[in-house]
């Protein structure tokens, strides 16, 4: 996906929230796309991966709207193999282009994103490159 745009402060605090459904799905509600957040996913991630978890659902339902793309980038190459495009932000000149590849995934499994009309910004990126 090739998006326009820069970066904004981090979004409100919306609260992280993950479980484990039915004792074999992990449900991870993201919050807000803050560096917080993608920590306690990291946490999350490693829970579930100890366990009988079939798969992973991604809640970005009423997160934030934001231009973080970074974060968007880091948050989905948790999913992502190493070194996957991702997005690309195009600028108004070509040197300001800036594109976003994964790093190392934590999670290989099934994963299913879950969005709404209001994911918007970053959010929708990173439900766009999983």
């Amino acid at each position: 996906a090739e998006l326009t745009g820069g970066e904004d402060p981090e979004p409100a605090a919306v609260p992280f929230h993950s479980e484990i459904l039915d004792g074999r799905i992990g449900y991870v509600r993201l919050g807000s796309l803050r560096t917080e957040n993608l920590a306690q996913l990291d946490a999350a991630l490693g829970t579930f991966s100890g366990g009988e978890i079939a798969g992973v659902i991604l809640d970005l339902r009423g997160t934030p709207e934001t231009r973080n793309f970074s974060l968007a980038a880091e948050a989905a190459g948790r999913f992502t193999p190493a070194g996957t495009p991702l997005f690309s932000l195009l600028a108004r000149t070509e040197s300001g282009s800036k594109k976003f590849a994964s790093a190392t995934p934590i999670h290989r499994g099934v994963l299913v994103v879950l969005v709404d009309s209001s994911t918007r910004g970053a959010p929708e990126a990173l439900a766009a490159a999983l």
